[in-house]
């Protein structure tokens, strides 16, 4: 901070204890475990300021801190580049930093600046990742890898020179990352930071052999000449740059033959509404679904021409190919709902073989069908249902809550089945693999690390292992990073394989290193609609996630999550100028956000502190601090107007619920101790609506804790969406207005009268259906009642198939 106090200047920066990596370094080269995590820490800081549109440019050990506690502070950005500034400047005329960042200055230190820079070249990003892998040398060797007598000299030796070998003892895979980091061509090295702290995350194995000293630059050596000096055709070039660009290195997983190739991907289909492929077992035929004519049809795509045909019934869903390839299974929407067909790929009768399901799939020997529906009418929870084919008879394997299964996949000896389930009762929390025997027996199961979730699960030919797909974050279900991961059966540990930039939902294996994915790529943005008729207003518009939308109580403004800086933050809107604010600073995922009655203060859940709690601030974000102690999940945090108690939900599998909490962080104690999620206070705080495990919305009212007969349910239910049923109470108390599925299964605002002996409801008329290009996924009441601000998601969905993938052994063809 820089500022003023009593008329004298003062600068305050951050005490840091510990020494420069200069200091770390001249004690001897480092393991090269620590070098790597060194080496991930400071990839992770360059990601956070490359999104941001900074370069440092002069990044070497002096200027990379080391704390008593291990961590890497990135220091002294005296030479850095804002880019967006840059074009600014350029465009304005701005002779000073058009000065500082023409081509043709030398800014950085000899040693350590890229290629590039020493020719005096524009840099970008990748000129710090060349930079960040000498650093890296350096750390692993204990010398410097660019050394000449002179400045000039080490300028010449980064131009033309290769660094030494690597100690024997480093793993090929660092070394390999170390090599791409050091391409001379920027077109030839890693393309983002987070690529490369993706790698090196994924290096843990010390299993992999070494290259033998010199190997690499001897390989290099062996490059042709276009490849080691001039820069590349432009073809190549781009062709270069966009594989780089999309997938990262990729880990080489132990017992698996090493290779330096990058798997091959391509973009398939013929829309940007494609998913859940599926492979026919010969090969030839990749079965999907379409939305590409305003409704879902199941569609066959032929591999090696690219035609493609709508299959079936009208609307069809998630279609899924038997075992000898010649027919589909697959859903279709009717008037009871969604009932599972069986039909020919080549044309004949379809014919339904489940009245009421929501997906299902044959075992690879014919003999079981595994489906999911719902536990009977109005109750959304699922079962998980085997039928023996030549019998017609069904066996429950398990019935579990609403939402909470679904993606499954037959191990090839059909001996054992995966199923992507949400074994926490917040709904799009702990999301995880569960291995099942065909007798409902649960013999592994295994959620990703950290915030992400799994979010597919496909079998190669091996009985013991799986493809899995893996969401980083859970926000990352509307925007975000994913995975391709392999998952060998009980050893607990997930793979990493392939990095995508968007959410992967679906996966299908086909022959080796063969893997079809779709990725969904969704947006949010907040519309404020007048009850009554009147023109809708747009609050929020881009490519952000802008959602739970929350008003002040004077009016004045609207608080909401968005991750338009990276993770979610909470933001505020001044309704009257349009001013946009953010309130909370944060690496991690603050959400979930509302006022105190008297505005003074926002509540929120924030993941900060490793998991997710929930943390009080002042109005404009500032003194946060933490109130709950979950220790797993807190969410949707709302005080009571008298200020005593913070009422939340717990989605803890130990102690769920809904959960209060003095301000001060103490007396927290359950109000109901079923699975209680997403709960919203009435204006009087005398009661709290939240959904139950069976979908339902219910009302407990707070001063005995009695859960009231209302309930209201939906009309529909559709698996695999993950926030459905969100309430918020009229201003007047009197009513609800929910969010929940019609018939025809789109999400709807209906508004719900409400009273204490009101026994069961299903929604009537809606008063906002969401459009056909669009869902609506959270909702807020003006104080005055006479406006909605609802959340608006749009999305778009892609197949993919990766061919040359590490480790996936391909499913057995038939002849067929």
């Amino acid at each position: 901070e820089v500022g003023a106090h009593e008329g004298a200047p003062y600068v305050v920066m951050e005490l840091l204890e510990g020494s420069t990596l200069r200091g770390v370094i001249a004690q001897g080269a480092l393991p090269w475990r620590r070098a790597g995590e060194l080496a991930t820490q400071i990839a992770r800081g360059l990601a956070a300021a490359h999104e941001r549109g900074v370069l440092h440019r002069d990044l070497k050990p002096e200027n990379l801190f080391v704390t008593r506690d291990g961590r890497v502070k990135i220091l002294d950005f005296g030479l850095a580049k804002l880019t967006q500034l840059e074009a600014a400047a350029h465009d304005s005329g701005d002779s000073l930093t058009n000065t500082l960042t023409q081509t043709g200055q030398l800014l950085g230190t000899a040693g350590y600046m890229a290629p590039e820079q020493a020719r005096g070249l524009a840099a970008d990003a990748r000129s710090d990742l060349f930079a960040l892998g000498v650093i890296l040398h350096e750390m692993l060797t204990g010398k410097r890898a660019f050394q000449g007598a002179s400045a000039i000299e080490t300028i010449a030796a980064v131009l033309q020179a290769e660094p030494g070998p690597l100690p024997d003892s480093t793993p090929v895979s660092i070394q390999r990352v170390v090599s791409h980091l050091l391409e001379k061509q920027p077109e030839q090295r890693f393309q983002n930071a987070r690529d490369v702290a993706f790698a090196l995350e994924s290096l843990a194995d010390p299993s992999t052999q070494s290259i033998a000293p010199g190997e690499l630059a001897a390989a290099r050596a062996a490059k042709p000449a276009a490849a080691r000096g001039a820069a590349p055709l432009p073809l190549v070039g781009a062709a270069l740059l966009g594989a780089v660009l999309l997938f990262g290195v990729l880990r080489v997983l132990p017992h698996e033959p090493a290779s330096a190739d990058l798997p091959h991907v391509t973009e398939i289909g013929s829309s940007d509404l494609d998913s859940a492929p599926d492979f026919s077992p010969d090969g030839k035929l990749l079965a999907f679904e379409s939305h590409r004519d305003g409704h879902a049809r199941a569609w066959v795509r032929q591999l090696s021409s690219g035609s493609e045909r709508a299959f079936g019934a009208d609307t069809g869903f998630a279609p899924r190919f038997t075992p000898d390839g010649l027919e589909l299974v697959y859903g279709v929407q009717s008037g009871a709902g969604i009932a599972l067909h069986r039909a020919a790929v080549i044309g004949g009768e379809d014919r339904v073989i489940v009245p009421r399901a929501t997906s299902g799939v044959l075992s690879p020997d014919g003999k079981w069908l595994l489906y999911a529906t719902t536990a009977d009418h109005n109750d959304a929870r699922l079962r998980l249902v085997l039928r023996e084919m030549s019998t017609g008879a069904d066996r429950t394997l398990r019935i579990m809550p609403a939402n909470n299964a679904y993606n499954f996949a037959w191990s090839p000896d059909s001996k054992r089945l995966g199923t992507v389930s949400n074994v926490d009762l917040q709904i799009g929390t702990g999301i995880s693999l569960v291995i099942l025997t065909p007798k409902g027996e649960v013999v592994d199961s295994i959620t990703a690390p950290g915030k992400g979730f799994i979010g597919s699960v496909s079998w190669t030919r091996d009985p013991q292992t799986v493809v899995v797909g893996v969401i980083e974050r859970r926000l990352s279900v509307l925007v975000g990073e994913s995975y391709l991961a392999l998952y060998h059966i009980g050893d607990k540990i997930l793979h990493p394989i392939l990095r995508w930039p968007h959410p992967i939902m679906a996966t299908s294996v086909g022959g080796d290193g063969e893997v079809a994915f779709d990725t969904q790529t969704n947006r949010s943005h907040l519309v404020r609609i007048p009850f009554g008729g009147g023109a809708p207003v747009t609050l929020t518009n881009g490519n952000a996630a802008d959602r739970q939308p929350y008003f002040s109580h004077d009016g004045r403004y609207l608080i909401y999550a968005s991750n338009r800086t990276g993770p979610s933050s909470i933001w505020r809107l001044e309704l009257a100028s349009g001013a946009i604010d953010r309130l909370t600073q944060c690496d991690q995922e603050d959400w979930d956000p509302s006022y105190t009655s008297d505005d003074s203060h926002v509540l929120f859940s924030s993941s900060r502190g490793g998991n997710y709690e929930i943390w009080m601030a002042d109005a404009d974000g500032s003194n946060p601090r933490q109130i709950s102690h979950d220790g797993n999940d807190a969410e949707n945090p709302t005080l009571t107007r008298d200020g005593k108690w913070v009422i939340y939900s717990s989605g803890s599998a130990a102690r769920g619920g809904l959960w209060r909490v003095h301000p001060d962080g103490t007396g927290a104690e359950v109000v109901v101790k079923s699975a209680a999620i997403i709960p919203d206070l009435s204006p009087d705080s005398r009661y709290a609506a939240f959904i139950n495990d069976r979908n339902e919305l219910n009302v407990v009212r707070l001063t005995d804790g009695v859960v009231l007969p209302f309930r209201m349910t939906g009309l529909a239910v559709r698996a695999k969406l993950l926030q459905v049923g969100r309430a918020r109470w009229a201003p007047d108390g009197r009513s609800l207005y929910v969010l929940c599925q019609t018939r025809d299964s789109r999400l709807a605002v209906f508004q719900q009268p409400f009273d204490e002996s009101t026994g069961l409801v299903t929604p009537g008329k809606p008063l906002f259906v969401s459009p056909p290009d669009s869902e609506i996924e959270s909702l807020a009441i003006a104080p005055d009642g006479k406006s909605i601000v609802i959340s608006y998601t749009s999305s778009t969905s892609h197949l993919y198939v990766a061919t040359g993938v590490p480790g996936v052994k391909g499913v057995a063809r038939t002849a067929k």
